[in-house]
């Protein structure tokens, strides 16, 4: 049995990483397609909302069929619809109008794998959460450093890489993602009387959620969606400020890739950091680290002082997110675990919705240094309002 749920385990983190190769070369890959096509970059941010508009009205619905006990179907049609967007992109992404709407399509097929994936690590139980997600985010890490990586193999010196080669890898990652999938939707099995229970509705849950645990659940919550929306930020604009700086794809690939590594690294050493400082202290200190070294990048450094800033955030800014999972299974009911993971998604698809396009806007009068400084600026401020927010007293669910 254990050397069962091992193998299931290892299958899990592989397919977390491919989910994130797949997504990590779509998304930059659209990007450059849409300066390809002469997008205003002021309105590239306005695109990103393809990505997270359907996981943001949708999320909590899947995390309702997952509860329910259709975890495996969720994560099939999610792989399936993946597949779908590669066929698209490849064959008619011409214009914004289909850029957007396979753009908005990935952002469906992506939520529907992490609801699933989640699923299963809240399934496990509550012991050595901070490692399982920290784990967890760590192979989904290695697929965010994996994916940029590959500009390298399209773009070379170009200031535009070869966005239909992108979009082929992209193909090629799904379809080995579908296989992954299939162990995982099979294996997968919930617990006899959770099906045989009544699911709670959410609005009940929130009701049953203890005093103590209220401020820390939407705390999680604020600062998920705050963290996930800045990462976006990185992600969507470092490409636009490489072509404005005459930085080539290659390098801009190399630096994404950069971002996710330190990333993977704070979180293979989640479950330690988080016993010796305990989880408040981690994440108020983590954002606001990461909010002054993404504000720093507005500056016009050279690019080896460029690579060390983005190092520095991604270490920073990659303990945030497993440690607001871990306090949300531990705040809710158990029978709405998976709802209520669906419901931070949800909630970080609002970051990834409204931060981008909002910041973008700065983009008309400070250009696109201006939008790495209003970012830092807001990370600074979620972490002084989170420090405000959290229990200072004792909390099982903070230490």
């Amino acid at each position: 049995m254990k050397s069962k749920t091992f193998s299931k385990s290892k299958v899990l983190l592989f397919h977390a990483a491919f989910l994130q190769i797949s997504s990590y070369i779509a998304r930059p890959a659209a990007i450059y397609k849409a300066i390809e096509l002469d997008i205003n970059p002021a309105y590239i941010g306005a695109m990103a909302i393809s990505f997270s508009i359907l996981p943001l009205l949708l999320s909590v619905f899947v995390g309702r069929a997952s509860d329910n006990g259709h975890n495996s179907k969720v994560l099939l049609s999610g792989s399936i619809l993946m597949i779908l967007v590669g066929v698209g992109l490849l064959s008619l992404s011409n214009s914004i109008i289909w850029l957007q709407v396979w753009i908005l399509a990935l952002g469906l097929g992506h939520v529907m794998l992490v609801v699933g994936q989640q699923s299963q690590i809240a399934a496990l139980g509550k012991s050595d959460l901070d490692n399982a997600f920290g784990m967890y985010t760590f192979a989904g890490s290695i697929g965010q450093s994996i994916g940029p990586a590959l500009l390298l193999v399209a773009g070379g010196s170009n200031l535009i890489p070869d966005t239909q080669m992108l979009f082929f890898l992209y193909l090629i990652s799904t379809i080995i993602l579908l296989l992954l999938t299939l162990p995982l939707s099979r294996d997968f099995d919930i617990k006899k009387e959770l099906k045989s229970k009544p699911q709670e509705k959410l609005l009940q849950s929130l009701k049953n959620v203890d005093k103590e645990s209220k401020p820390i659940l939407a705390t999680a919550m604020l600062v998920s969606l705050i963290v996930i929306g800045n990462v976006d930020v990185i992600t969507i604009y470092l490409p636009v400020l490489g072509v404005e700086r005459g930085i080539s794809a290659s390098i801009i690939g190399v630096l994404l890739s950069l971002r996710a590594l330190s990333s993977m690294t704070s979180r293979f050493y989640l479950g330690k950091l988080s016993k010796m400082y305990g989880r408040k202290q981690l994440i108020v200190i983590s954002t606001a680290l990461a909010g002054i070294f993404l504000a720093a990048i507005a500056m016009d450094s050279p690019i080896a002082i460029l690579g060390v800033l983005v190092i520095l955030f991604g270490f920073t800014i990659g303990i945030g997110q497993p440690l607001t999972m871990t306090m949300i299974i531990l705040s809710v009911p158990p029978a709405t675990a998976n709802t209520w993971l669906a419901l931070r998604l949800s909630a970080n698809r609002i970051g990834q919705t409204a931060i981008p396009a909002t910041v973008g806007l700065t983009a008309l009068a400070l250009g696109t240094s201006g939008v790495f400084g209003v970012s830092g600026v807001l990370l600074l401020g979620i972490a002084a309002l989170t420090s405000k927010l959290l229990p200072k007293k004792h909390s099982s669910l903070l230490d």
